[in-house]
């Protein structure tokens, strides 16, 4: 690995979390509570995308706000865990997506910001 970039060996140390919510304003609070616990270091939220899915058998049309969570991969589980918790869906979008590469300042910078200790 060259200090220009950094990679992921076997396992992806870095992720990006997403969540979909019902509105912004949840978004920007749970992201907040995610940062301030350090099991984020930043969050990137959409107010508004359209999203199309099926639900007890009929197709749904929604506007909903996105959240994009950069994080290590060993905050997942309890980045999940709160998010289930306060979640106003029965059943929330939590999808992990590993980070392959990226620059080594940044990558530095987001497991120091999420190490998931106080």
């Amino acid at each position: 690995m060259s200090k220009d970039d950094a990679q992921a060996d076997d396992e992806p140390q870095i992720i990006d979390v997403t969540i979909t919510a019902p509105d912004a304003d949840w978004l920007r609070e749970h992201c907040a509570m995610l940062i301030e616990k350090r099991l984020a270091a930043s969050a990137n939220i959409v107010p508004s995308v359209d999203s199309i899915y099926r639900w007890e058998g009929e197709i749904q049309y929604a506007t909903e706000a996105y959240a994009t969570i950069h994080t290590s991969m060993s905050c997942f589980e309890r980045i999940a865990e709160l998010t289930k918790e306060r979640h106003p869906y029965a059943v929330s979008h939590i999808l992990a997506k590993a980070i392959v590469a990226g620059s080594y300042d940044y990558v530095g910078w987001i497991q120091s910001s999420a190490s998931g200790s106080t």
